[in-house]
């Protein structure tokens, strides 16, 4: 080892770890982190590869063998009877794999949901709830007990006639996802009383472990009992039971226990017996995070036997018969450069950040939308800010606050931050932006024919994979149609040649060439030919001609009309003729669809402009002219079957949740609609059935919460045959 590199060690690892303290104070006295948890996460992996190289900086303070921070709130300090430890953190699943197979074959795991909330430790004595503190350090936390008292589902009294002498309940308090989104919602309304008389808005809660933590904290309990908090369970402490006969053997026993004396727990806990198992539930719980009750960030894998616990011990930091297996980050702090607008399909204007690009959620992400100018102001960012972008699964990113502490750490630097104003004319085509109503939150283009940024955005929708599935049609091709003068209209899109797509002179790059677009280099022969990408777009744009009815139907590009409701309403209007000669009465009562939907219908089929599209695409093959007053009930050409009304499914809603075997979801889909129902993305108390295959999670937990029937493939079938009654 030489000399210079331990010193450089050194620095870097004195640096990490007062950042790691700083950052720790923040998080858990503070409430208010300056930095993500994943960038946390990788200041102490590395401050721990430092200390494996050079052991001799590992000292009893370093923060590798610290759990939090020693309390330094105005709450009174309180010693817990037992440690509280903290969870190793892996983000590989080749650890879980590691982890799991370094104990013997008969060894039985307790899997859960790691909420992420914050860590606190109840006292029960004689069965009555006697103190609550936060973790802390681990030894020392702060006295919450009041603040406790208004948690509505923390007993007071454990639910037993038989209560144990002493008892320590480690667990999380949290705020549910449904209960953050009214929090955010209560805050929003007082914004806007606040921007109408001219003052600052305050700035949103971030996420709900922050929400939790400082909820907690709060000196008067009153304000913490109108966040409507929430605990869970997760571990024990001191246990000094009445009859040590009756003492639980494995954590899972202590499971059963606190079910029995009402003590909350989480409803996504398993038992696994191998690896595979393990990793089969972190599959699980990572394909229906965005369906769970709450914001969880990984998945806690503990040995369930507390004899192979006590023999296989802990370090100062984290026990060594468990661990966390952390999902990629959904949350990361980002700096905010600036705020532009994209002009959408149907007109509307939505403002969208550009960041310093951030991985999140497996993925590189420099942009996301805010939605709207109101919203912006809502959440009170300004350019140049650091704000919290989140990307909670496939959903897209948004960005979700500013981050206080950052803001006034840069204003005290004089650094500039900025306000961002809507436009008031169209970034593409210059016309003059407009509300439809006085309080519309949305502004809009109102020039849908000449405008080229919204055509663009047309035929791009009208490509997409969920529509008329256009390959090759991708954004690149759809800007060299436009700008080439090419397609001026969609309603030209099915006219394309060979010949027509020669005049585009666009060059796109490929193997670091500028080349044509749609054509080949010139041969030796002095010819040049049609690329094979050209070959396939025209191909499959005449292939689109007999696509389902119901995609063509949402290929109009009607204001609020996706592809489910477009599949209610080509059930309902077998014909685009008879879609345009409903009457808005006809049209409101139609499932999605409603008065206001409809008003948008009947004026989308009034407009020159989509009348011109008909009148190209029915000569195209696209639609079938249907004379009005014929009742043959024929449908378009291209759609798959015409609706069966079924009494056992008309107007009724279904969820699809799990892996079908018999059906693709599309179809089981496809056969709802066909048969008069309506197939919905989330559970209700409004769901008539939840149709369940393999491995349904979160969406049938819900339906059971809520009572709402569950079917198998077979019985689906069976109601659909009229084989059994609804």
């Amino acid at each position: 080892m030489s000399e210079s590199s331990l010193e450089d060690a050194t620095k870097r690892h004195a640096w990490l770890s007062a950042s790691i303290n700083a950052d720790r104070v923040h998080y858990y006295i503070e409430d208010s982190p300056e930095i993500a948890d994943a960038e946390y996460d990788a200041k102490m992996h590395e401050l721990e590869d430092l200390e494996a190289k050079y052991p001799s900086l590992k000292t009893p303070d370093s923060p590798t063998e610290t759990v939090g921070i020693t309390p330094q709130s105005s709450f009174a300090a309180v010693q817990h009877p037992s440690k509280m430890y903290s969870l190793n953190d892996v983000f590989r699943i080749e650890d879980v794999d590691d982890f799991c197979n370094s104990f013997s074959d008969d060894t039985d795991f307790l899997v859960e949901a790691k909420i992420d909330g914050l860590a606190i430790n109840l006292v029960y004595e004689h069965g009555i709830l006697t103190a609550a503190s936060t973790r802390g350090d681990g030894i020392t936390g702060e006295d919450i007990t009041e603040n406790a008292f208004t948690i509505e589902n923390i007993p007071v009294v454990l639910n037993t006639q038989n209560p144990p002498q002493f008892l320590e309940v480690r667990g999380e308090v949290y705020i549910s996802k449904e209960n953050f989104k009214h929090l955010n919602e209560q805050v929003e309304l007082e914004n806007e009383v606040l921007i109408e008389a001219g003052k600052k808005a305050k700035p949103l809660f971030a996420n709900p472990r922050n929400a939790a933590a400082g909820s907690i904290r709060q000196k008067d309990a009153k304000v913490t009992a109108s966040r409507h908090l929430s605990f869970i369970a997760h571990g024990i402490g001191v246990l000094t039971m009445q009859n040590a006969v009756d003492a639980p053997k494995k954590q899972s026993d202590v499971y059963d226990l606190f079910g029995a004396w009402q003590i909350p727990l989480s409803p996504y806990v398993k038992i696994a017996k191998s690896a595979d198992e393990v990793k089969a539930v972190i599959d699980e719980l990572g394909n229906t995070r965005d369906n769970l009750l709450f914001e969880i960030d990984g998945v806690a894998i503990k040995v369930n036997s507390f004899a192979l616990q006590a023999e296989i011990g802990e370090t100062s930091r984290v026990p060594k018969w468990a661990l966390a297996y952390k999902y990629p980050p959904e949350e990361v702090y980002t700096k905010l450069l600036d705020i532009r607008v994209q002009v959408g399909r149907t007109g509307k204007i939505t403002p969208f950040a550009v960041m310093e690009p951030k991985t999140v959620a497996g993925s590189n992400v420099a942009k996301a939308t805010l939605h709207n100018g109101q919203e912006i102001k809502r959440k009170g960012i300004l350019i140049g800010d650091i704000v919290v972008l989140r990307k909670a699964g496939d959903v897209i990113p948004e960005v979700v606050s500013y981050v206080p502490k950052k803001r006034e750490e840069m204003l005290a630097d004089a650094a500039v931050l900025r306000e961002f104003t809507m436009p008031t004319v169209c970034p593409s085509c210059g016309a003059e932006l407009v509300r439809e109503k006085a309080d519309d939150a949305d502004i809009r283009c109102p020039a849908s024919d000449t405008c080229p940024a919204q055509l663009v955005e047309r035929l791009k929708y009208i490509a997409s994979r969920n529509v008329l599935d256009i390959e090759e049609m991708g954004e690149e091709a759809v800007i060299a149609l436009t700008s080439s003068g090419v397609l001026t209209t969609e309603a030209d899109l099915f006219d394309l040649t060979p010949e027509s797509l020669r005049n585009i002179t666009t060059l796109r790059t490929r193997d670091g060439k500028r080349i044509p677009f749609f054509y080949n280099d010139i041969d030796k022969d002095g010819v040049s030919s049609m690329s094979k990408n050209a070959e396939t777009m025209l191909r499959e744009i005449q292939k689109a001609t007999n696509a389902d009815y119901y995609r063509k139907v949402a290929a109009l590009c009607i204001r609020n009309v996706g592809i489910q409701t477009a599949r209610v309403l080509a059930a309902r209007f077998k014909s685009v003729t008879a879609l345009q000669n409903a009457t808005i009465e006809e049209l409101s009562v139609v499932p999605n669809v409603g008065p206001n939907i409809a008003k948008n219908i009947t004026s989308h089929f009034k407009s020159p402009h989509t009348l011109e599209i008909i009148e190209k695409w029915t000569r195209a093959g696209v639609f079938e002219i249907v004379n009005a007053s014929d009742e043959s009930g024929e449908s378009e050409a291209g759609s798959t079957s015409e609706t069966k009304v079924n009494e056992s499914i008309n107007s009724k809603t279904f969820v699809v949740t799990g892996k079908l075997q018999r059906f693709t979801r599309e179809e089981i889909e496809n056969l709802i609609f066909e048969h008069g129902g309506h197939a919905a993305s989330s559970v209700s108390k409004k769901t008539y059935a939840v149709i369940v295959g393999e491995n349904a999670g979160s969406k049938a937990d819900k339906a059971a919460q809520l009572g709402v029937k569950m079917l198998s493939e077979d019985e689906f079938s069976a109601l659909l045959s009229g084989e059994t009654e609804s």
